[in-house]
């Protein structure tokens, strides 16, 4: 299995992209929260990640290791999916950043 570790830190050359995020927990609550972050696809063309993004899964883990998700290419190089920094105008500590789509 190849892997690949990035640093990924807040002085990038990104273009924020916000997404609204209507969360519906199937227990009968929701939530809207406002995200802002980096397009996963803008980060792979940047930095010229094209043949890593042809691996089947793409995994994040946060710098603490308390959280870990893996996703399944296609999703993560959806338009949608991005690496969140920001939640409701607020930035997020850099040990709950993650990814979203």
């Amino acid at each position: 299995m190849a892997v690949i570790t990035l640093l990924f830190c807040r002085n990038f050359i990104f273009e924020k992209t916000e997404i609204v995020f209507d969360f519906k927990c199937i227990e009968g609550w929701s939530m809207v929260t406002y995200r802002g972050g980096v397009k996963f696809s803008d980060f792979v063309s940047t930095y010229n990640l094209h043949k890593e993004a042809a691996m089947r899964y793409v995994g994040f883990v946060t710098p603490d290791t308390d959280y870990y998700v893996g996703v399944d290419m296609p999703s993560a190089m959806h338009p949608q999916t991005i690496i969140c920094y920001e939640m409701n105008g607020e930035t997020l500590p850099m040990e709950t950043a993650t990814l979203y789509d």
